[in-house]
């Protein structure tokens, strides 16, 4: 039988074949979905009077400020865009329209025009075209050549590969995506369980977000006011044990459990077959000499090195034989690092606008006062942000999550003597383990999409559930190693105090 439209479902009884009459499932849905929009507005309506109109006090204002910000994100209104309508007018409302006017004048450019930041495009860039230039596939086949003995062994190739492409893509999204349709087919075909297949690809990406070039990073430096060549440093060695955390995991619940993971037959791969699948990857090999090498000796600094790693990319894909179209290729991945650019500075402008808010509020003081208040240890203080950025992770994506909250945490950082490059890796891992956290975790949505719309029966009977459980399997590991890097920073500032950096 056809698959109904969307909003209808087939008659049952009497009714002529074929007939349909509304769900009213997704009427009430779509009733309930209007009833939240209208409440939404009318609240961003009223808070947006309250601050251009009322004499409030500065902490009211700053509240209602957030207030308004939160009402816009929740409509749909672009984040950045958000940030600087209600940082604008809380400053407004807090001294005046000239202190308003100045700070739209001034903090948006200081705050983008840093040095710190001109990597941003280059990384953006580099990841493009490396991308473009074929690597998922030749990434996924190499690491299948060497890892495929393994207990779950199409599982930790997902893993390794996808925690390759993380590295010089910056996109868990869209890394989730291709490595998504390439893998989950061939695991479930392989007799994989759904639950552990899908649960593969979700923790796939985590270990590449800490590996150079992280955008993540690189943005929370920027903020932090840290050093980007040694926040990049400080995210390796935890990146390299969150992979091989999460390939534990997979080897150990294949290992107990063989009905999650069979085993492949044996096949016997001569190591010039292994070899050459290796020598297919030398570009990204390039890249990590490149970037890690050349920071960590000096040689470059992170700009430098983000230069250097665009250039070589273009090289790259001008040389490669399996894209087609190859000027055009390097047209659109320009575009897209625009676009892609443009949207992260607008964050950051508008993250400037809305700190200066909350500091003329008062509310940044009267947090910080209320924790020191507390008489808190650095570690409770650490653990207490560890349930706020997981519950706050499952909102906002963590791009946003950083360049909102930081700035507002830095002084009380700073009182608690807290590191702030592990604080940066702390902050990235929290952020990238929160979205795929169910039950709203983006990536576990974006991993039941791609099974939904796969060839294979068994790929479209996976449910969100599914999905939801096979994330929660694989969860333990990640904490654990948050929790670890709470008591022992110096897995992210090891790296870092014995590199050159510039």
């Amino acid at each position: 039988m056809d698959r109904a439209p969307k909003g209808l479902t087939p008659t049952i009884g009497p009714a002529a074949p074929g007939a349909m009459i509304p769900d009213l499932h997704a009427k009430k849905k779509h009733s309930r979905g209007v009833v939240i929009t209208s409440i939404l507005v009318a609240v961003t309506l009223v808070t947006t009077v309250l601050l251009l109109f009322l004499a409030l006090d500065s902490t009211a204002s700053g509240v209602v400020a957030i207030v308004l910000m939160l009402s816009l994100i929740f409509l749909g209104v672009p984040v950045g865009l958000t940030m600087v309508l209600s940082g604008a007018l809380g400053i407004y409302s807090v001294v005046g329209f000239n202190a308003m006017n100045d700070s739209l004048a001034n903090l948006p450019y200081a705050a983008v025009a840093s040095w710190s930041l001109t990597v941003l495009p280059m990384f953006i860039l580099a990841g493009l075209l490396l991308w473009r230039s074929g690597l998922t596939g030749r990434l996924f086949e190499a690491a299948g050549v060497w890892l495929n003995w393994l207990p779950g062994g199409l599982a930790v190739t997902t893993n390794v590969a996808g925690a390759g492409l993380a590295a010089v893509s910056g996109s868990t999204a869209g890394i989730t995506y291709a490595i998504g349709r390439l893998s989950i087919p061939e695991m479930l075909k392989a007799g994989y369980h759904p639950r552990y297949a899908t649960g593969t690809v979700l923790m796939s990406g985590l270990a590449g977000q800490l590996i150079p070039p992280s955008i993540l990073l690189v943005i929370y430096a920027g903020v932090a006011g840290t050093s980007v060549g040694q926040q990049l440093l400080a995210g390796i060695v935890p990146g390299v044990v969150m992979a091989l955390v999460i390939s534990g995991q997979l080897v150990g619940m294949a290992a107990a459990k063989p009905s999650l993971a069979p085993r492949a037959p044996k096949e016997v791969i001569s190591l010039g077959t292994k070899f050459r699948t290796l020598g297919q990857l030398w570009p990204m090999a390039i890249m990590m000499v490149i970037i890690v090498g050349g920071i960590f000796s000096g040689l470059f600094t992170a700009t430098e090195a983000a230069a250097y790693a665009a250039g070589f990319a273009v090289v790259v894909t001008l040389l490669s034989r399996t894209v087609t179209g190859k000027w055009r290729a390097i047209y659109q991945a320009l575009v897209e690092t625009a676009t892609s650019t443009a949207a992260i500075l607008l964050l950051i402008a508008g993250a400037s606008l809305l700190t200066r808010m909350l500091s003329l509020s008062g509310i940044t003081n009267e947090v910080v006062n209320y924790f020191t208040s507390l008489d808190l240890s650095p570690m409770a203080l650490m653990f207490i942000l560890l349930v706020f950025y997981l519950i706050l992770g499952m909102v906002l994506d963590p791009m946003t999550m950083i360049v909102l909250t930081v700035p507002i945490l830095l002084p009380l950082l700073e009182y608690a003597d807290i590191n702030l490059l592990m604080f940066g890796v702390f902050v990235v891992l929290l952020g990238e383990l929160a979205s795929v956290t169910p039950p709203v975790g983006m990536m576990s949505y974006i991993v039941h999409k791609i099974t939904s719309t796969l060839d294979d029966p068994k790929a479209r009977a996976i449910t969100l559930v599914d999905v939801f459980v096979g994330a929660i399997w694989f969860l333990p590991g990640p904490v654990i190693l948050i929790i670890v890097l709470v008591f022992v920073p110096e897995l992210a500032t090891w790296l870092p105090g014995i590199g050159n950096v510039k």
